[in-house]
């Protein structure tokens, strides 16, 4: 040996063996069976104040004031406790490792290849630290934990690593379990080119984890559902903000400036573009014509308000009752219901314009008149004109062309009394053609039923009484006025002209009169 040994009992203690530098025969010899005092520091396996060429074997514990320097491989079979520990080489436990006692930590630090890399259970911060390098790189620099399978085969639907949050010391059956998990799990069998892979987050109400989110290969994230169909796939209510207090929601769209916005502070959608100031529009550019209530590129279940005007490029079909304050109608308007404007005992005027300055028709409703109005200009077309035409395509001799009829539909006497009471209407003379419109002037009225026809004015002029018993009394209801020829009032009493002789008719008998007066 290189190092001094002081034997400090009795000599026949001590005795060389076979195969044994030196050994110690009696156990009753003294408190340190080995004892050197030189204090030479060891540097290697050749220096130090006891070396040996071979192995070292301790029975029992073994307690070094110094450093603990180990070049090969060191086996220990029972419990070790370091103050500190400096492995340059590889470190295999077989046994479990404990660092520290419940209440009184360390730091256990890990480093890596690259400067500043390490990973830390920091006792102080209760924390696992993962630490990037320090060289300033996007990727490198950050700190990084890698979940991996140990599989060589990886299938559809095999987990590739699992983070899962559980209370280990909570009591009872569903408190133990995991009650959070996020992992990766394969979405096709893997091979050389395919990797496809989702993300899946998974918690726990009562029992077991459930999965309620997953990120899929293609980046699309799914709530509610393990296959998105779009980017962003809800299946399930989407709430933003709580009653009283709401959050604003806003949608842009691919033009500058363009957006749709809740507005949680103005507490309504606005459209852009512009800004928020600006006035908001809504625009579907889709051209679905719409046939119900429920086609078309817009429809609601509710009603629409519209503060403003609305412009309808098309037909506006109106199945129910339309409420409307004013109406600005550019082109043709179809209504197959009734329309009715204002209520009983409080109406609207209703005012139809011409095509020339000044024209229209109106409904006065203080009035309650209709009023035709001709244009402005000074002209015979400046009169109101009210046109009855007929439909039919084919006149005959007796059709009605036009009408006006004269009732009392509300009358409480009922029969006759709500019967039409007078007409005036035109009547075809003759076949129409080309070069025939023969049309009569026939005037009704009703005495104890509907108005039947009194008198005619024919295509020629010729005005007509309708047969029958019917009296013709020319004068003023006071007797004071009369029939007028030529302006000379005809004084002759119905007697005289009775008496005139040779009478052709009756108005030669009244010209006949009125030259040769009585007889």
């Amino acid at each position: 040996m290189s190092a001094h040994v002081l034997l400090s009992d009795t000599f026949d203690q001590w005795r060389m063996k076979t195969n044994e530098w030196l050994s110690m025969t009696n156990s009753a010899g003294s408190s340190n069976f080995i004892k050197t005092n030189a204090t030479t520091n060891s540097t290697s396996n050749t220096t130090g104040a006891i070396t040996t060429a071979g192995g070292m074997g301790i029975g029992a514990s073994a307690v070094v004031g110094g450093n603990l320097t180990v070049f090969g491989d060191a086996d220990v079979d029972g419990t070790m406790n370091f103050d500190v520990t400096d492995i340059d080489g590889a470190w295999q436990l077989d046994a479990t490792l404990t660092v520290g006692e419940d209440d009184t930590g360390y730091d256990v630090k890990f480093f890596g290849a690259a400067a500043g890399a390490l990973m830390m259970w920091d006792q102080s911060e209760d924390a696992l630290l993962v630490r990037g390098a320090t060289a300033d790189h996007a990727t490198t620099s950050a700190g990084r934990l890698v979940l991996q399978t140990n599989q060589a085969a990886v299938a559809d639907g095999d987990v590739l690593g699992r983070l899962d949050f559980q209370a280990s010391n909570e009591t009872g059956a569903d408190a133990l379990l995991v009650s959070a998990s996020i992992y990766a799990e394969a979405d096709a069998t893997f091979s050389t080119h395919v990797n496809s892979t989702e993300l899946v987050f998974a918690t726990a109400e009562g029992d077991a984890v459930v999965e309620r989110m997953r990120i899929i290969n293609s980046g699309k994230l799914g709530i509610g559902t393990d296959a998105a169909a779009s980017t962003l796939d809800v299946r399930g209510t989407v709430q933003v903000g709580v009653d009283g207090t709401g959050h604003d929601v806003k949608f842009f769209g691919a033009t500058s400036t363009a957006f749709m916005m809740w507005n949680q502070s103005a507490d309504k959608l606005q459209l852009g573009p512009g800004s928020l100031a600006d006035a908001a529009t809504l625009s579907i550019d889709t051209t679905t014509d719409s046939s119900s209530t429920t086609t078309g590129s817009f429809h609601t279940d509710g009603g629409v308000g519209i503060a403003k005007k609305l412009y309808v490029g098309t037909d506006l079909d109106v199945n129910g009752t339309t409420n409307l304050d004013a109406v600005d109608i550019d082109g043709a308007v179809q209504i197959d219901g009734t329309v009715t404007v204002g209520v009983d005992n409080t109406g609207y005027d209703v005012k139809f314009f011409g095509a020339s300055a000044g024209a229209f028709m109106i409904y006065d409703q203080s009035a309650d008149t209709l009023e035709v109005r001709g244009p402005s200009a000074d002209a015979t077309t400046s009169t109101g004109k009210l046109l009855l035409s007929t439909a039919l395509t084919d006149i005959n001799d007796g059709d009605v062309i036009g009408r006006i009829d004269f009732k009392a539909p509300l009358e409480a006497g009922g029969t006759d009394a709500i019967l039409v009471a007078a007409s005036i209407f035109a009547e075809a003379d003759a076949t129409f053609s080309s070069s025939v419109n023969s049309t009569d002037l026939v005037f009704a009225t009703g005495d104890s039923a509907a108005a039947s026809e009194k008198f005619r004015i024919d295509s020629t002029g010729v005005c007509t009484f309708a047969d029958g018993a019917i009296d013709v009394d020319i004068a003023s209801h006071d007797q004071t006025n009369g029939l007028k020829l030529g302006g000379t009032l005809v004084t002759a009493t119905a007697a005289d002209l009775n008496n005139i002789p040779n009478e052709v008719n009756l108005g030669k008998c009244i010209a006949f009169s009125i030259v040769m007066g009585a007889p």
